[in-house]
């Protein structure tokens, strides 16, 4: 069995998968409140079609997406709308949310049902009930699955990767996801497939998953698709589920820089993500829960969790049976590109795939760079990211567009490995950020 990865950069890190791998995916009811921000994807915030006072029910539009990269948002309970107002954000730190109060009744909106297309090659439709549902990455970076599935008409593609890497530490939902929602995961697969007609498919799972490798063959060889899929195990290499990492360990093909996998014949999604799309077409769910893991060693109980998009993070503490030891670091998502939080009034986003508590907190204590060279060594996108940090410090922000600072992932390892214990990430997402608001003025 030969084993792929990607080059240049990564290394590998501690997975700290151990105590959450082997635990079934178990359901959690949400508390009395709810938050839904209006922005949860990478575009411009949703607009609230919904008022304080009004009530709503499970699967009912609450906010509409404003514009092609954004996405709809949709109650996960019925209840009442309390107020919408700014609430803290688990990654922009403050946003305008919609709180809906739970009436604990679920009731479920009746024109919730499975779509009916005229035909089953009319991709316009499917593209435009996957946008209506709201469905949006769900590995972490929420870019809308509706502009996935539609590639450009002068481009080709031909293959389609999933992505069942998993590479950040502690995450284990994917994993869980692939050994307990097969069925799920190759009907969204079929779905895809009769619309876009892919020459290939190709599954890439680390190899610190040989369970769900073993798993997905066997799920293959037994149910064949009209398509060939290619189980592929993964270097457990940190980043290799960074999309562009994963397209070239998987295919040997090398997306450019400042080009979308179509410009080389790849579409690239979540496990996750393919579930969603089989919910949605085969229930007419739209995207209102997410399997997530809660992790860490102060947690009492750490599990995968399947809970309703909104539920705070205070809620899911107690669903976990609350701490043994004071948490020092609370992260939305894995600890390398992962969010630090400073409260429990956050809420899960669509994107949010893991929660993790730490008890110990590594103090920083910035220096000088020494030069050594590790963050270029280990950069996954080839990128030098020590002249981000250099540029950042005297507001030289354009100039870090010369050394491509948009093709950073954000993976993290450039802060990991600085002796000088640099916070490098954070001065790129700064400068990221500050690029951003001079070309929206």
């Amino acid at each position: 069995m030969k084993i792929k990865t990607f080059h240049p950069g990564g290394m590998h890190i501690p997975d700290h998968k151990d105590r959450t791998k082997d635990k079934p995916i178990v359901d959690m009811a949400p508390g009395k409140d709810l938050l839904y921000p209006l922005s949860q994807h990478v575009g411009i915030p949703a607009e609230p079609i919904v008022e304080a006072g009004q009530e709503v029910l499970i699967g009912q539009l609450i906010a509409k997406a404003q514009g092609d990269f954004s996405s709809n948002i949709h109650a996960s309970v019925s209840g009442i709308v309390k107020d919408i107002k700014e609430y803290p954000h688990p990654i922009s730190g403050l946003g305008t949310a919609i709180h809906i109060e739970n009436d604990f009744q679920y009731s479920m909106l009746p024109s919730i049902k499975p779509p009916c297309f005229e035909s089953e090659i009319n991709l316009k439709a499917f593209v435009s009930f996957i946008q209506e549902a709201g469905i949006v990455g769900m590995g972490g970076a929420t870019f809308p699955t509706h502009l996935k599935l539609n590639p450009p008409p002068d481009s080709s593609v031909d293959t389609y990767i999933i992505n069942g890497a998993e590479c950040e530490p502690y995450l284990t939902c994917d994993h869980r996801l692939m050994l307990e929602k097969t069925k799920e995961l190759f009907d969204g697969l079929q779905i895809v497939q009769s619309y876009l007609r892919f020459k290939k498919v190709i599954v890439g799972i680390e190899n610190n998953k040989m369970d769900a490798i073993e798993h997905l063959q066997n799920y293959v060889q037994e149910n064949p698709m009209d398509v060939p899929v290619e189980i592929v195990p993964l270097v457990k290499k940190y980043p290799q589920g960074a999309e562009k990492n994963l397209i070239f360990a998987t295919t040997n093909r090398i997306v450019p820089v400042g080009k979308l996998p179509f410009s080389v014949g790849c579409i690239v999604q979540n496990v996750g993500t393919l579930i969603a799309i089989s919910q949605a077409i085969r229930e007419g769910t739209p995207m209102i829960y997410r399997v997530l893991t809660a992790s860490g060693d102060c947690l009492q109980e750490p599990k995968n969790i399947r809970v309703p998009i909104g539920t705070l993070l205070s809620d899911i503490v107690t669903f976990c049976g609350g701490f043994v030891k004071d948490p020092k670091e609370l992260v939305f998502g894995g600890p390398m590109m992962g969010v630090n939080q400073r409260s429990q009034d956050v809420p899960v986003l669509k994107g949010t795939s893991g929660i993790i508590f730490l008890s110990t907190l590594e103090p920083l204590h910035e220096t000088s760079c020494i030069r050594c060279g590790r963050c270029i060594e280990n950069c996954p996108a080839g990128l030098m990211p020590y002249r981000f940090v250099e540029l950042a410090k005297k507001n030289h922000f354009e100039d870090a567009n010369h050394y491509f600072v948009n093709s950073c992932i954000e993976c993290g390892l450039c802060t990991y490995n600085c002796p000088a214990r640099i916070p490098i990430l954070n001065y790129i997402r700064v400068t990221k950020q500050e690029l951003k608001r001079k070309r929206s003025r």
